[in-house]
Parts: C-alpha cells; sequence; structure tokens
C-alpha cells in the first residue's frame, strides 16, 4: 500500500452530500417555525375571542378583551375594570400573542368595501359582548358608555399564510 494523505473522490461526494441534506431539514425546520408562530397566533387570537364572549355572558358588568400592537409585536388583555385607552394597554402588562411577522388586520362593520386595515403600532382594537352573546356595537342599546366598534372579520396574517376569523354582530360567533 501508498501513503496517500489525500481523500478520495467518494469520500468528497458523500460528505458533500450529508451537508446538504443536513441544510435541507434545516433550512425546513426554520419554516415550520415560521408557520407555527403564525398559526399559534391565530389560535390564540380565536380563543380569547371566545373567551371573552364566555367571560361576558357570565358577568353582569361589561369584560373587554383588546388586541394591540407595541413595538411591532401583538398583545391582547382582557380586562372587567372598564374601556381603556392604549396608555392603560401598554402599561396593563398585557400577553404577547406574536412577534413582528405577525400582523393583525381587520374589516370594520361600517366599510362596505370589506377592506382590510392592519393593526398599526401603538393602536388596539376592542371587543366585548352583550349578555346574551352578541357583539356590544356602536349601536344604541341603552347603554352608549358600553358600546364599542364591531368588526365583521379579523385576519392573522404570517408572511405566506393567514387564518381569517369572520364574526357575526347578531350572535356573536
Amino acid at each position: 500500500m501508498r501513503q496517500n494523505k489525500g481523500f478520495t473522490l467518494v469520500e468528497i461526494l458523500v460528505v458533500i452530500a450529508i451537508m446538504a441534506i443536513l441544510t435541507g431539514s434545516v433550512v425546513a425546520g426554520f419554516s415550520n417555525v415560521k408557520y407555527a408562530n403564525f398559526k399559534k397566533a391565530a389560535t390564540k387570537v380565536n380563543n380569547e375571542i371566545s373567551e371573552c364572549r364566555a367571560t361576558c355572558m357570565s358577568h353582569e358588568n361589561p369584560v373587554y378583551t383588546y388586541f394591540y400592537k407595541y413595538d411591532g409585536d401583538l398583545y391582547f388583555y382582557t380586562t372587567e375594570n372598564g374601556r381603556m385607552t392604549f396608555a392603560q394597554l401598554q402599561s396593563s402588562g398585557g400577553t404577547r400573542v406574536a412577534n413582528s411577522n405577525v400582523k393583525l388586520y381587520y374589516v370594520n362593520n361600517g366599510d362596505a368595501t370589506n377592506t382590510y386595515h392592519e393593526l398599526a403600532d401603538n393602536n388596539f382594537i376592542e371587543i366585548s359582548f352583550k349578555l346574551n352573546g352578541s357583539f356590544r356595537t356602536g349601536a344604541p342599546d341603552g347603554d352608549a358608555a358600553n358600546n364599542t366598534a364591531f368588526y365583521k372579520r379579523i385576519k392573522i396574517a404570517g408572511e405566506t399564510n393567514s387564518r381569517i376569523i369572520k364574526m357575526t354582530q347578531e350572535t356573536g360567533k
């Protein structure tokens, strides 16, 4: 046998193939992580709306759930202590839903064009329900101080995917 200090072509090709497989796995894993963040955020938003509805139906006083953007991240906060301003929400220590890769869009009830508006940084949307489970809205119902806006749809969007939550004013679903 001769003393050969190099690698054979077969050895080099095997190493390159293994590196390609590992690189492909890592890239696929990162795309799944991005999708998981979006999916988790959409689930949290939907669950918080449902939980707010259930809580409102079992409390005499209104309960409000807020979704707000602060420093690019999406948060939510639920309170039974009346309506809040953005400054109060910011200091409330709300729960982080998602980072800046996930966006929240909404369609206002009065918007005939059904145009989605992105929830901007340092802004919020407010959701509340009546005792019968329908959305508490800006329409007069004898309790104008506790009325809030109604959103036809809320869309949670990641970089490549989105999920739409459709809402019916009369039933609260």
